[in-house]
Order: C-alpha cells, then sequence, then structure tokens
C-alpha cells in the first residue's frame, strides 16, 4: 500500500493532478482516490453524499451536465470492495459539489499487474474510474436528498 501511494503521488506531480489522499473527505482508509479536475471555472458547494447519483454510461443524462473531474478509487482486493469503491467515488463527488458520477470501469488487476502488485506490494489491486458531473436540472433531488440526511 505505502508503495502505492508514492507511485500515485508521484504521478500526480507529474501530471499537475489533485489528490486527496487520506483527506477529510475520504471514509475508508482502505480506498485510495485520485482526482484531476477538468472545469476549474465551476465553483461548486459540498453537497451530502446522497446527493450524488450513480450513473453509468448506459443510462440516460441530461446533456446540459458540467464535468467536474475524471475520479480513480483504488484498493487492495483482499479489503475492499466494489461497494466501498463506488461510496468513496460518491464522496469525492459530494466534496466537489458534483451532483452524480458517471462510472466508466471497474477492474481488479491483470495476472500481469497481479503478479507486479503481489511482488511490490504483496497485494492485488482493485479499482474503478468514474466522471464526476454536475447537472444543473437535479438540484430539487439534490436539495431534497440533503436535506433528509439533516
Amino acid at each position: 500500500m505505502r508503495h502505492s501511494f508514492l507511485v500515485a503521488a508521484s504521478l500526480s506531480v507529474l501530471t499537475g493532478c489533485a489528490p486527496f489522499f487520506g483527506g477529510s473527505n475520504l471514509a475508508d482508509p482502505d480506498v485510495m482516490v485520485h482526482t484531476k479536475v477538468i472545469d476549474r471555472s465551476v465553483k461548486l458547494p459540498r453537497i451530502c453524499l446522497g446527493g450524488v447519483a450513480l450513473l453509468t454510461p448506459f443510462d440516460k443524462i441530461a446533456t446540459d451536465h458540467r464535468e467536474i473531474a475524471l475520479l480513480t478509487a483504488s484498493g487492495d482486493v483482499d479489503a475492499v470492495n466494489n461497494t466501498a469503491l463506488y461510496q468513496e467515488l460518491r464522496r469525492e463527488a459530494a466534496w466537489l459539489g458534483a451532483n452524480a458520477i458517471i462510472v466508466n470501469k471497474l477492474q481488479e488487476s491483470s495476472t500481469l499487474g497481479q503478479f507486479a502488485a503481489l511482488k511490490i506490494s504483496g497485494n492485488e489491486a482493485r479499482w474503478s474510474s468514474a466522471t464526476a458531473i454536475y447537472i444543473p436540472a437535479d438540484t430539487q433531488r439534490v436539495r431534497l436528498a440533503c436535506a433528509a440526511r439533516k
């Protein structure tokens, strides 16, 4: 896990991405979330976790949405399940003010990747990527979902 953190931190420095490792917005210490903000012109207030909808590329998505950030969540196969990855992706989107995520893929390490991960850290990796989006027409749903949480 430590080596994964160092690799991800190094990559984020090289690519100019903004990672949120272990920040106050993360709840599961076994999941690492990496964020690359796409649209810096959009300044949205944080919302509650329940206000973030989980969508797939096959869902009908409003055409007037704005892409806010690209998110990647990863963790050890033995310690992290799919639900934990999705939960942390939604948590990061809520932190950014996005009211939905489009889950792009969910994968476990390939055979070669598993071998490399086992040699480096002793663990296999599970990861998922998503696009955090803001749908202006969905604000009423978010308001109701977040009001119910208070």
